[in-house]
């Protein structure tokens, strides 16, 4: 009976503490951190790392808040990053070169910890995000003999990041408040499969490889390759308006 009673009035504590739901939108960019070499710009003159990511790109995100406390609230963001459009990454010094497309659609539920101080809320929110990546890479000659092109599209179910923030809401009146936000994502894309598309001569033929861990003799033959990975990590900067519905 004692037990019934304690978690009866924690349900009545915390409904009564709970401040309020409230939905957002929000914009913004993401720019690459903990670069890696993922190509060589190389020149007649010169032959140079790009040190990137490919993480890259216009960022919208939506979500929906609950207050559990006023200091404590449950968060969940969904949002979509463009990335880049045949994005030049390596190229030749006689004009060839490989570029890539990619996407990242994720959701992320996180907790929200902050408090109010006269018209700003500052807050800090950590979480685990659920990414559904799309990368594509084309190779373009431009060698007049050479009549071959490719596009390799690496899939994967998901993969699954961490992300980490800091911000501020800045409030308007009682429904309305703006925020601008600073999230540092931690993503790694390891792809389970790589569909490779070649074009020879207007003639288009497609294999799947299937990535592993270790090739031995009896898979030579076989449509295997070693797991590669893709930096994904960023720091997106958000900007946005948030709206109380109660």
């Amino acid at each position: 009976m004692k037990y019934k009673i304690f978690f009866c009035s924690v349900l009545f504590t915390l409904s009564s503490l709970a401040q309020s739901q409230s939905v957002y939108f929000s914009g913004g960019y993401n720019i690459p951190t903990t670069t890696v070499a993922i190509g060589i710009f190389r020149t007649p003159a010169s032959v140079e790392q790009n040190l990137n990511t490919f993480s890259k790109g216009v960022n919208l995100q939506g979500g929906y808040q609950f207050a559990v406390t006023n200091n404590f609230k449950l968060d969940l963001n969904i949002s979509y990053l463009f990335g880049l459009k045949d994005e030049k990454y390596d190229t030749q010094s006689d004009g060839s070169y490989n570029s890539y497309t990619s996407s990242n659609f994720s959701i992320t539920p996180s907790l929200n910890l902050g408090f109010n101080e006269g018209i700003f809320a500052p807050y800090a929110k950590f979480g685990a995000s659920i990414n559904f990546i799309s990368l594509d890479e084309t190779a373009e000659s431009t060698n007049p003999f050479v009549n071959v092109d490719f596009v390799n599209s690496y899939k994967d179910n998901f993969t699954i990041g961490f992300m980490g923030g800091i911000g501020t809401n800045l409030l308007f009146d009682k429904a309305f408040m703006g925020f601008i936000e600073v999230q540092l994502n931690s993503i790694t894309f390891y792809p389970d499969e790589l569909e490779v598309t070649e074009t020879m001569n207007g003639t288009k033929s497609t294999t799947v490889y299937y990535f592993v861990d270790k090739i031995d003799e009896s898979m030579m033959e076989d449509n295997y390759r070693l797991k590669q990975d893709f930096p994904y990590s960023s720091i997106g900067i958000m900007a946005g308006l948030r709206y109380v519905l109660q």
